[in-house]
């Protein structure tokens, strides 16, 4: 079947493993000594792969190599041989899990009793499963003649759908009495992120009706504020004032507490954004420029708010402006 899909136009590459992203298939836990002291070693997760996992998924490779036929070490098919010894691939968190400090250094270490491992390549982390889900320590075997690979993966350039008829049909034609179930990683991984995402809406929608509150609030604000200063603008204006220097005075009237409001908003948003943040499996630094972007479009949403009345106050005549009530 792998050399029927390989044929198709289009087709890059295609893998076999016991795992999906998305969380689709099955992996196990298994427990790896560390080199050293003997005693308990940590836990990572065991996913066996076929040809071509790698090059379907494109992982970055760290340190070492991948696995290829041409060594009879990568091959752990037969299970009663894994106690001569097999070759393996960890992640980078695995590298960290079993006590080396670069994947440089674990490369050509033997770990495990009293079956040994012997790695032969690190890779960066493959997410298949929830951002909320912390990544675990892996490590992966080449299985190329076993059964259980029942998950297969294609790299493929063109339109996902056309692609999926193509292989469904090529499926009904090879296997017609199993029935073909096919989804492209996007949509797998899709549902993982689905509840976020539902929030991000929600987290818009609310953030756009206080906006446009404030937007009103600010407005009627300003149309007070400069209808009881009328004569006050008509005196300054009287005695030398510019319409700038009024548009001055009566926008950075509104402009101070809206600076001050933002050394209370940014404790509190940075604080709310890591609580959020906290709940994913990856840590992502926040840094100032987002807060300093914000605040910058507060600031202009502001101005833009009251500019209208400002300008009116400003370019209105000193005689007018004394003789009103």
């Amino acid at each position: 079947m792998i050399r029927v899909l390989q044929a198709l136009p289009g087709v890059q590459s295609v893998g076999t493993a016991n795992t999906a992203p998305g969380g689709e298939g099955a992996s196990n836990i298994d427990i790896v000594e560390q080199p050293g002291p003997p005693g308990t070693g940590p836990m990572l997760r065991l996913v066996s792969v076929g040809p071509g996992f790698f090059d379907a998924y494109r992982p970055r490779l760290l340190a070492g190599r991948l696995f290829d036929d041409a060594h009879a070490a990568d091959d752990s098919s037969d299970w009663k041989r894994w106690n001569l010894g097999r070759n393996i691939i960890l992640n980078r968190k695995a590298v960290a899990a079993l006590g080396f400090r670069t994947p440089e250094e674990a490369i050509g270490k033997t770990v495990g009793t009293p079956r040994p491992r012997t790695i032969i390549g690190v890779i960066d982390e493959l997410r298949f499963y929830s951002p909320r889900m912390p990544d675990m320590g892996t490590y992966y075997m080449y299985t190329p003649n076993a059964v259980f690979l029942h998950v297969g993966a294609l790299r493929f350039t063109g339109d996902p759908r056309t692609m999926l008829d193509k292989v469904a049909e090529r499926w009904r034609q090879v296997i017609p009495t199993v029935p073909f179930a096919g989804e492209t990683a996007d949509r797998r991984l899709a549902d993982l992120y689905a509840e976020d995402q539902r929030a991000t809406r929600l987290v818009g929608i609310g953030t756009g009706l206080a906006v446009l509150i404030g937007c009103v609030g600010l407005w009627g604000l300003a149309a007070f504020s400069t209808a009881r200063r009328v004569k006050e603008i008509g005196i300054r204006k009287a005695i030398g004032a510019s319409a700038y220097d009024v548009l001055r005075l009566l926008i950075g009237q509104f402009l101070r507490p809206v600076l001050l409001a933002n050394l209370f908003a940014w404790p509190l948003a940075w604080l709310a954004a890591r609580a959020w943040l906290a709940g994913f499996g990856d840590r992502i630094a926040l840094s100032p420029a987002y807060f300093l972007g914000a605040s910058l479009i507060a600031t202009a949403i502001a101005v833009l708010t009251v500019l209208g009345q400002s300008l009116r106050a400003s370019r209105a005549a000193p005689a007018w402006a004394l003789r009103h009530e």
